[in-house]
């Protein structure tokens, strides 16, 4: 889908907006394993592309926020931040798709995580990742939830996909770290006790606490301005 040349990407109700960057001719290839993976994965038909090239700074920073709005455009039941068809958690830390490179830096280099806050409706401020306590009040469900989410994975019992088995492990090296029963989390993913257990006690990778912590934080900050997104 022409991943290295994405800047920004979301997926709506009944389109999926993109803005890709590069020559063009890489551009054009791009445009059309898009629209060629868009016509595999979905029953319906696919009208071709509508293409508006991007004529400088201030108007790629439009398009941009228009890109990452898009949920709310659409009135979507999900706030934009947590749209798991948008880039926003992509563009925070806040999961790890592989392959996956955007390259927003490289279209607007001063554009921060701040600016990507702001542009969703999110109070700008510094993240503040979850410590002991607030994952605690949280609870085992939603670190699973939220571990599922930060590593693209769709929760399915007896799952032994690589992803699967990694959200499990990273959800119950949290729990267990902040002193909640694992119980809850193996039942949750099905995972037996013993089991649960041995992944418990495994290394977690950084990268992956990391992208579970942040998706827990934005989940707060969307819970602090959005009540019931």
């Amino acid at each position: 889908m022409g991943r290295d040349h994405l800047i920004v990407f979301c997926f709506v109700d009944e389109h999926v907006h993109t803005s890709p960057m590069g020559e063009p001719e890489a551009l054009d290839r791009c445009v059309r394993a898009i629209t060629r993976s868009m016509r595999l994965l979905t029953a319906v038909p696919v009208d071709g592309p509508r293409l508006k090239v991007i004529e400088d700074r201030t108007h790629m920073e439009n398009v941009a926020g228009y890109v990452l709005r898009q949920p709310e455009h659409h009135h979507l039941p999900v706030h934009s931040a947590l749209w798991s068809g948008g880039c926003v958690p992509d563009l925070m830390g806040a999961r790890l798709v592989p392959g996956l490179t955007l390259r927003l830096a490289d279209a607007l280099p001063r554009h921060t995580q701040r600016d990507v806050l702001e542009a969703v409706g999110l109070p700008p401020s510094r993240l503040e990742m979850p410590g002991p306590e607030a994952l605690r009040l949280l609870g085992a469900g939603a670190l699973y939830d939220a571990a599922c989410a930060a590593l693209c994975v769709v929760p399915q019992a007896g799952c032994h996909a690589a992803g699967e088995v990694m959200a499990r492990r990273a959800a119950l090296v949290l729990v267990q770290e902040c002193g909640i029963p694992l119980t809850p989390v193996a039942a949750a993913a099905s995972c037996p006790e013993r089991s649960a257990r041995r992944l418990a006690a495994s290394p977690l990778p950084p990268e992956v606490r990391q992208a579970v912590l942040r998706h827990l934080a934005i989940e707060v900050r969307v819970r602090e301005v959005a009540p019931g997104r």
